[in-house]
């Protein structure tokens, strides 16, 4: 864009210099006009001139409003339309017209278009031809005249527009060989100023390098002080953290010894299990070489469990703890460590070669067996005591440590909720045991009894037993047996008997079995005895039984005698009969005796009386568990309200009147816990 620039503001100073010739030229014609030329001349060449001199105006006007090509060619066609009128003078074939016309030509054909001067060179002889034909009219001899003057013209236009471009390029590589020449001052002037800002920059960068290297001097020298500091504290963090690991590993070998033995005593409930698992624990989470765990009575000053784990040296040899019977009596115990823990209820550790706590007996054991550090800790559930926890180790190994009587303390702990819990699965299992025999004894029990509805044709009798517990001393019991009179004829006797044994439980139920027992046994007899001599007979049977346990059995019996309906009473220490009657006011007969198996009945008798019975007449039964049952308020039946209980209750049947009972008795007992076995029978004419 520099280039082009340079390009035509160089034409345009080549037109002007051209326009300043085409000036002088025209001058130098005027001169020639006034003084050489004829008159006749003198028209043609004023002619010339004037369109010269107007074309030269004209061209630098086109040249400031258009461009320096559209002046050229105004001002070269007015100097080839000024040359053809001069060419035409008289004359001027053989003067020196034509020459100044090929000068004129050549001149504009280079300055015009140095790169085609054929074109300018085509336009010349066009605008001669036609300028010559005008003037002289078209004759052939002309062309001689046309072709001379063409080639004359072409020959010095063609040269002349070499030697034209050549200077104007020239001039232009020149001004350009200067543009760069300028430029690449101007480069190196810039490049020198860069070149100083540079040098000035490196000055600097030299100082701040020297600086920095100071700077970095000084702090390698602290970098490599550091290096050295952090060098030891990682070589000391690595000796702690190495020291932590080991110590790491030995509490995750305590962990999972721990962890076995507090999972080993929470699926276990098996004492003897649960004993031994916590003294092997102890040996592998401490570690310890030997270990004890004594379970004691202290109210009989005895050891109830002992129980070794791991090694010991006996008889100078070292062998399995648990493979002895290596038992310290209780009084010896008491004088050493295992007393003093159990005295303080607080924990000791016993450092090798100390002897704190301990009796000479004590001490020389000790050292004879070559024992080192203790520890006793005591197991206790909350606040009882149930003995102690001992682990010890050889006189050459290690000192235990506070962390290791604090483990021994958290296994105490959950051992003795260990060992309660096992003991209470023990006790647990025994009461099991127990109940599923009373649940057997029951069953026997209520085999025992007779069905509760006997079928009887002549009375109605329906019988109710509860007992207080599993099983109970209550019992009801009869007997259906026809006897042949020889004052009554053919009869029927039920005997109906409600018997009460001292005592509950267990040996209640066996008394009363084998009450039972005999009673049925007195109905086996070949001869028929009165109420009064078979309470006799029992009572003899039964005092072997019950007066060596300070037992005995209390008992109502009745006969009823039919169809006559004669009642026969006989009591052994029980509550007698309430007689309801339908149309006679009720009766509750005072009759008593000795109970059955102390003896004293056999020696002295009973006392039998009689009643005389009308259809419809209820004859009650009772133990003493009804007239003793209690209330919430802890409020006792009773005899009176007992007997009005009985006075209200239905006549029209024997089960109506027991269901009414059942309900009075349960809306007075409520929710209160049974006192007593309850048995009552109903019998109805």
């Amino acid at each position: 864009m520099q280039e082009q620039d340079n390009q035509e503001a160089l034409q345009e100073d080549v037109f002007w210099v051209t326009s300043q010739l085409s000036g002088i030229i025209q001058a130098i014609l005027w001169m020639v006009m006034g003084i050489i030329m004829t008159p006749a001349n003198q028209l043609n060449m004023f002619s010339a001139l004037f369109l010269m001199g107007f074309a030269t105006l004209a061209s630098r006007a086109v040249l400031r409003r258009y461009n320096v090509w559209l002046a050229y060619g105004l001002l070269i066609g007015s100097y080839i339309v000024a040359v053809d009128i001069l060419l035409v003078m008289p004359g001027a074939i053989d003067s020196f017209y034509p020459y100044l016309f090929l000068l004129a030509v050549a001149l504009s054909s280079g300055l015009l278009v140095p790169s085609t001067p054929y074109i300018v060179v085509a336009a010349c002889a066009t605008t001669s031809l036609f300028t010559i034909g005008i003037f002289w009219g078209f004759k052939p001899d002309i062309l001689y005249v046309w072709a001379h003057v063409m080639f004359l013209s072409s020959l010095l236009a063609l040269i002349l527009s070499f030697y034209t471009s050549h200077f104007i390029h020239l001039q232009n590589w020149t001004t350009t060989i200067g543009q760069r020449r300028l430029k690449r001052r101007n480069e190196l002037f810039d490049n020198e100023q860069k070149l100083k800002k540079v040098n000035q920059s490196l000055e600097t960068s030299n100082y701040r390098l020297a600086e920095a290297q100071s700077a970095l001097s000084k702090a390698n020298d602290e970098l490599e002080s550091r290096v050295l500091a952090r060098t030891a504290e990682l070589q000391d963090s690595e000796n702690r953290y190495r020291s932590l690991f080991e110590r790491s590993e030995a509490n995750l070998v305590k962990t999972e010894a721990l962890y076995k033995v507090t999972r080993m005593l929470s699926v276990s409930t098996n004492l003897q299990e649960v004993l031994q698992s916590i003294v092997d624990g102890v040996v592998l989470a401490l570690p310890a070489q030997a270990s004890s765990l004594i379970i004691f009575d202290f109210d009989k000053e005895k050891v109830i469990h002992y129980v070794n784990g791991g090694t010991i040296r006996y008889s100078k040899e070292i062998i399995s703890f648990n493979t002895i019977e290596y038992i310290i009596p209780y009084e010896e115990l008491m004088d050493g460590l295992t007393g003093w823990v159990i005295q303080h209820k607080k924990p000791v550790l016993s450092l090798k070669g100390e002897s704190d706590h301990e009796s000479k007996q004590v001490q020389k054991r000790r050292k004879n067996n070559r024992t080192g550090a203790i520890i006793v800790v005591p197991v206790q559930d909350q606040d009882h005591l149930l003995g102690t926890l001992t682990a010890s180790q050889f006189v050459d190994q290690p000192d235990f440590t506070n962390d290791d009587v604090e483990l021994m303390s958290a296994m105490a702990d959950q051992s003795a909720v260990a060992i309660a819990r096992a003991t209470s699965q023990h006790e647990r299992l025994k009461l099991a045991t127990i109940q599923q025999e009373l649940n057997i004894a029951q069953d026997i029990q209520q085999n025992l009894l007779p069905p509760p509805v006997p079928d009887w044709p002549d009375i109605e009798v329906i019988c109710y037993n509860i007992p207080a517990r599993k099983v109970g001393g209550d019992f009801y019991s009869y007997h259906r047996y026809p006897v042949t009179s020889s004052t009554t004829g053919d009869t029927e006797r039920y005997g109906i008997a409600v018997g009460d044994i001292s005592g509950k439980g267990i040996s209640a139920a066996l008394l009363m079995a084998a009450s039972i027992s005999q009673l049925d046994a007195s109905f086996a007899q070949t001869y028929t005895p009165t109420p009064a001599e078979r309470l006799v007979y029992l009572d003899k049977r039964l005092t072997p039984y019950a007066k060596p346990r300070r037992q005995n059995c209390a008992m109502c019996y009745v006969e009823l005698i039919m169809p006559q309906r004669s009642l026969q009473i006989v009591n052994a220490g029980c509550i007698p009969p309430y007689i309801r009657r339908a149309n006679a006011p009720d009766e509750w007969p005072d009759i008593g005796g000795f109970a059955l198996g102390q003896g004293l009945g056999s020696e002295l008798g009973y006392q039998q009386i009689s009643r005389q019975l009308s259809q419809g007449d209820l004859v009650i039964l009772t133990s003493d568990g009804v007239v003793e049952a209690n209330n919430p308020n802890n409020e006792m039946l009773g005899f009176d309200y007992l007997a009005k209980i009985m006075s209200d209750g239905p006549t029209d049947s024997a089960k109506t009147m027991l269901a009414y009972l059942e309900a009075e008795l349960s809306a007075f007992v409520q929710m209160a816990e049974p006192h007593d076995d309850v048995t009552i029978v109903v019998i109805r004419i």
